[in-house]
């Protein structure tokens, strides 16, 4: 027994260049999974030759190598003596995983899935942990990086459709939207109605437009108030305008097909919601009083949002529907312009050239004669 294993020191001792740094066993199995099972080696003999192929057995006394001759195609396994053996040079498996990871690609027109995400992060931070000087490890570093950032994305609930990554909201317009315009192209197919293929992708995106209209109350209702507690009043204003945008198009325009699902549902409770955003929008804005008078007779208006819309209107008025909308900072005259002021401006521009006090988006030689004035003449 004892000479048994001082042979095997005696050999393992021998072979100089064994790799001592992490193995495929060191690794979890989901990266073990992405390695091959036969790595290749490249063993130095003491007659100074050298042999290159898969390590395919080994036991205390011999290797066993796969190779093929230049060119071919047909392995042949070769028996050495480890006797004969002055050392082994396993592949780097760091620079076997790396290729590997760089497989893992991200969708461009939609996202993954949470598991998808999570199950690339891990391998990734596996790599950088074990083999952070890989000869691709800087690529495998920018690929995780982009894992990484879509994974943040979809953590705060977004989801990508069509390449852009949309709120909740808006996400399931556009899905709902997509699913439209393939229905569209199948309808344009001839008799349609009588292919067994089409008609059952046809029921299908039915099935799902109707399950996302479905859906989207639900998500309103939970997502908005969310909003509004995190102060986050931009966000909060654009998914509620996608919402009633949707439920406009769908309900009051065209009764489309989602209207079943929502026909019934209380437009007062969406009038609620986007006054309920307003009160708190209103509560959470410091004025700014530094600013509040820029002259003897501007006055700083500092914009934000407001309700424009009647409350009680029906489809058929102007003003309907009620909706959130967002003005930019603006000064504005305490008091009206005259005619007689207004001519002056007008006068003193046709004989002096002087624009200065145009808007900055004006057309050359603009003129600026009052509509009234053109029916005066």
């Amino acid at each position: 027994m004892k000479k048994q294993y001082a042979l095997r020191l005696f050999l393992c001792l021998g072979i100089a260049n064994i790799c001592l740094a992490t193995s495929r066993d060191d690794l979890s199995p989901e990266a073990q999974a992405l390695i091959p099972k036969l790595l290749e080696v490249t063993v130095t003999l003491k007659d100074g030759t050298s042999l290159t192929g898969l390590k395919a057995r080994e036991n205390e006394t011999e290797l066993h190598i796969k190779s093929r001759k230049l060119g071919g195609t047909v392995y042949y396994t070769k028996r050495i003596k480890k006797t004969n053996v002055v050392s082994v040079v396993e592949s780097d498996i760091g620079d076997i995983l790396a290729p590997q990871l760089l497989e893992l690609s991200l969708d461009p027109q939609t996202n993954l899935t949470k598991n998808a995400y999570q199950t690339a992060l891990a391998l990734f931070n596996e790599f950088q942990g074990a083999f952070p000087e890989a000869k691709r490890a800087e690529e495998v570093s920018e690929r995780h990086n982009a894992f990484e950032e879509e994974y943040d994305m979809l953590k705060q609930g977004r989801r990508k459709v069509g390449g852009e990554w949309l709120a909740p909201i808006r996400a399931q317009v556009a899905l709902f939207n997509q699913a439209a315009e393939v229905m569209l192209r199948i309808e344009k197919e001839s008799k349609w109605n009588s292919n067994e293929t089409l008609s059952t992708m046809h029921k299908l995106q039915a099935d799902e437009r109707r399950a996302i209209a479905r859906s989207l109350p639900s998500i309103m209702q939970d997502r908005i108030p969310r909003l509004i507690d995190k102060k986050n009043f931009d966000e909060a204003v654009d998914e509620m305008t996608a919402f009633l945008q949707f439920w406009l198009s769908e309900i009051v325009s065209a009764q489309g097909p989602a209207a079943g699902a929502l026909n019934q549902m209380d437009f007062d409770y969406l009038i609620r919601m986007q006054k309920r955003i307003m009160d708190a929008y209103v509560e959470s804005v410091e004025e700014d009083t530094s600013r509040r008078v820029t002259s003897k007779r501007g006055v700083y208006v500092p914009g934000g949002y407001f309700l424009m819309g009647g409350s009680g209107s029906d489809p058929k008025s102007a003003d309907f529907p009620m909706h959130l909308v967002f003005v930019s900072p603006f000064v504005i005259d305490r008091y009206e312009v005259s005619n007689a002021q207004y001519k002056k401006f007008v006068d003193h521009v046709k004989s002096s050239g002087d624009s200065s006090m145009e808007h900055s988006d004006s057309p050359p030689l603009k003129n600026h004669d009052a509509e009234g004035w053109k029916h005066d003449r």
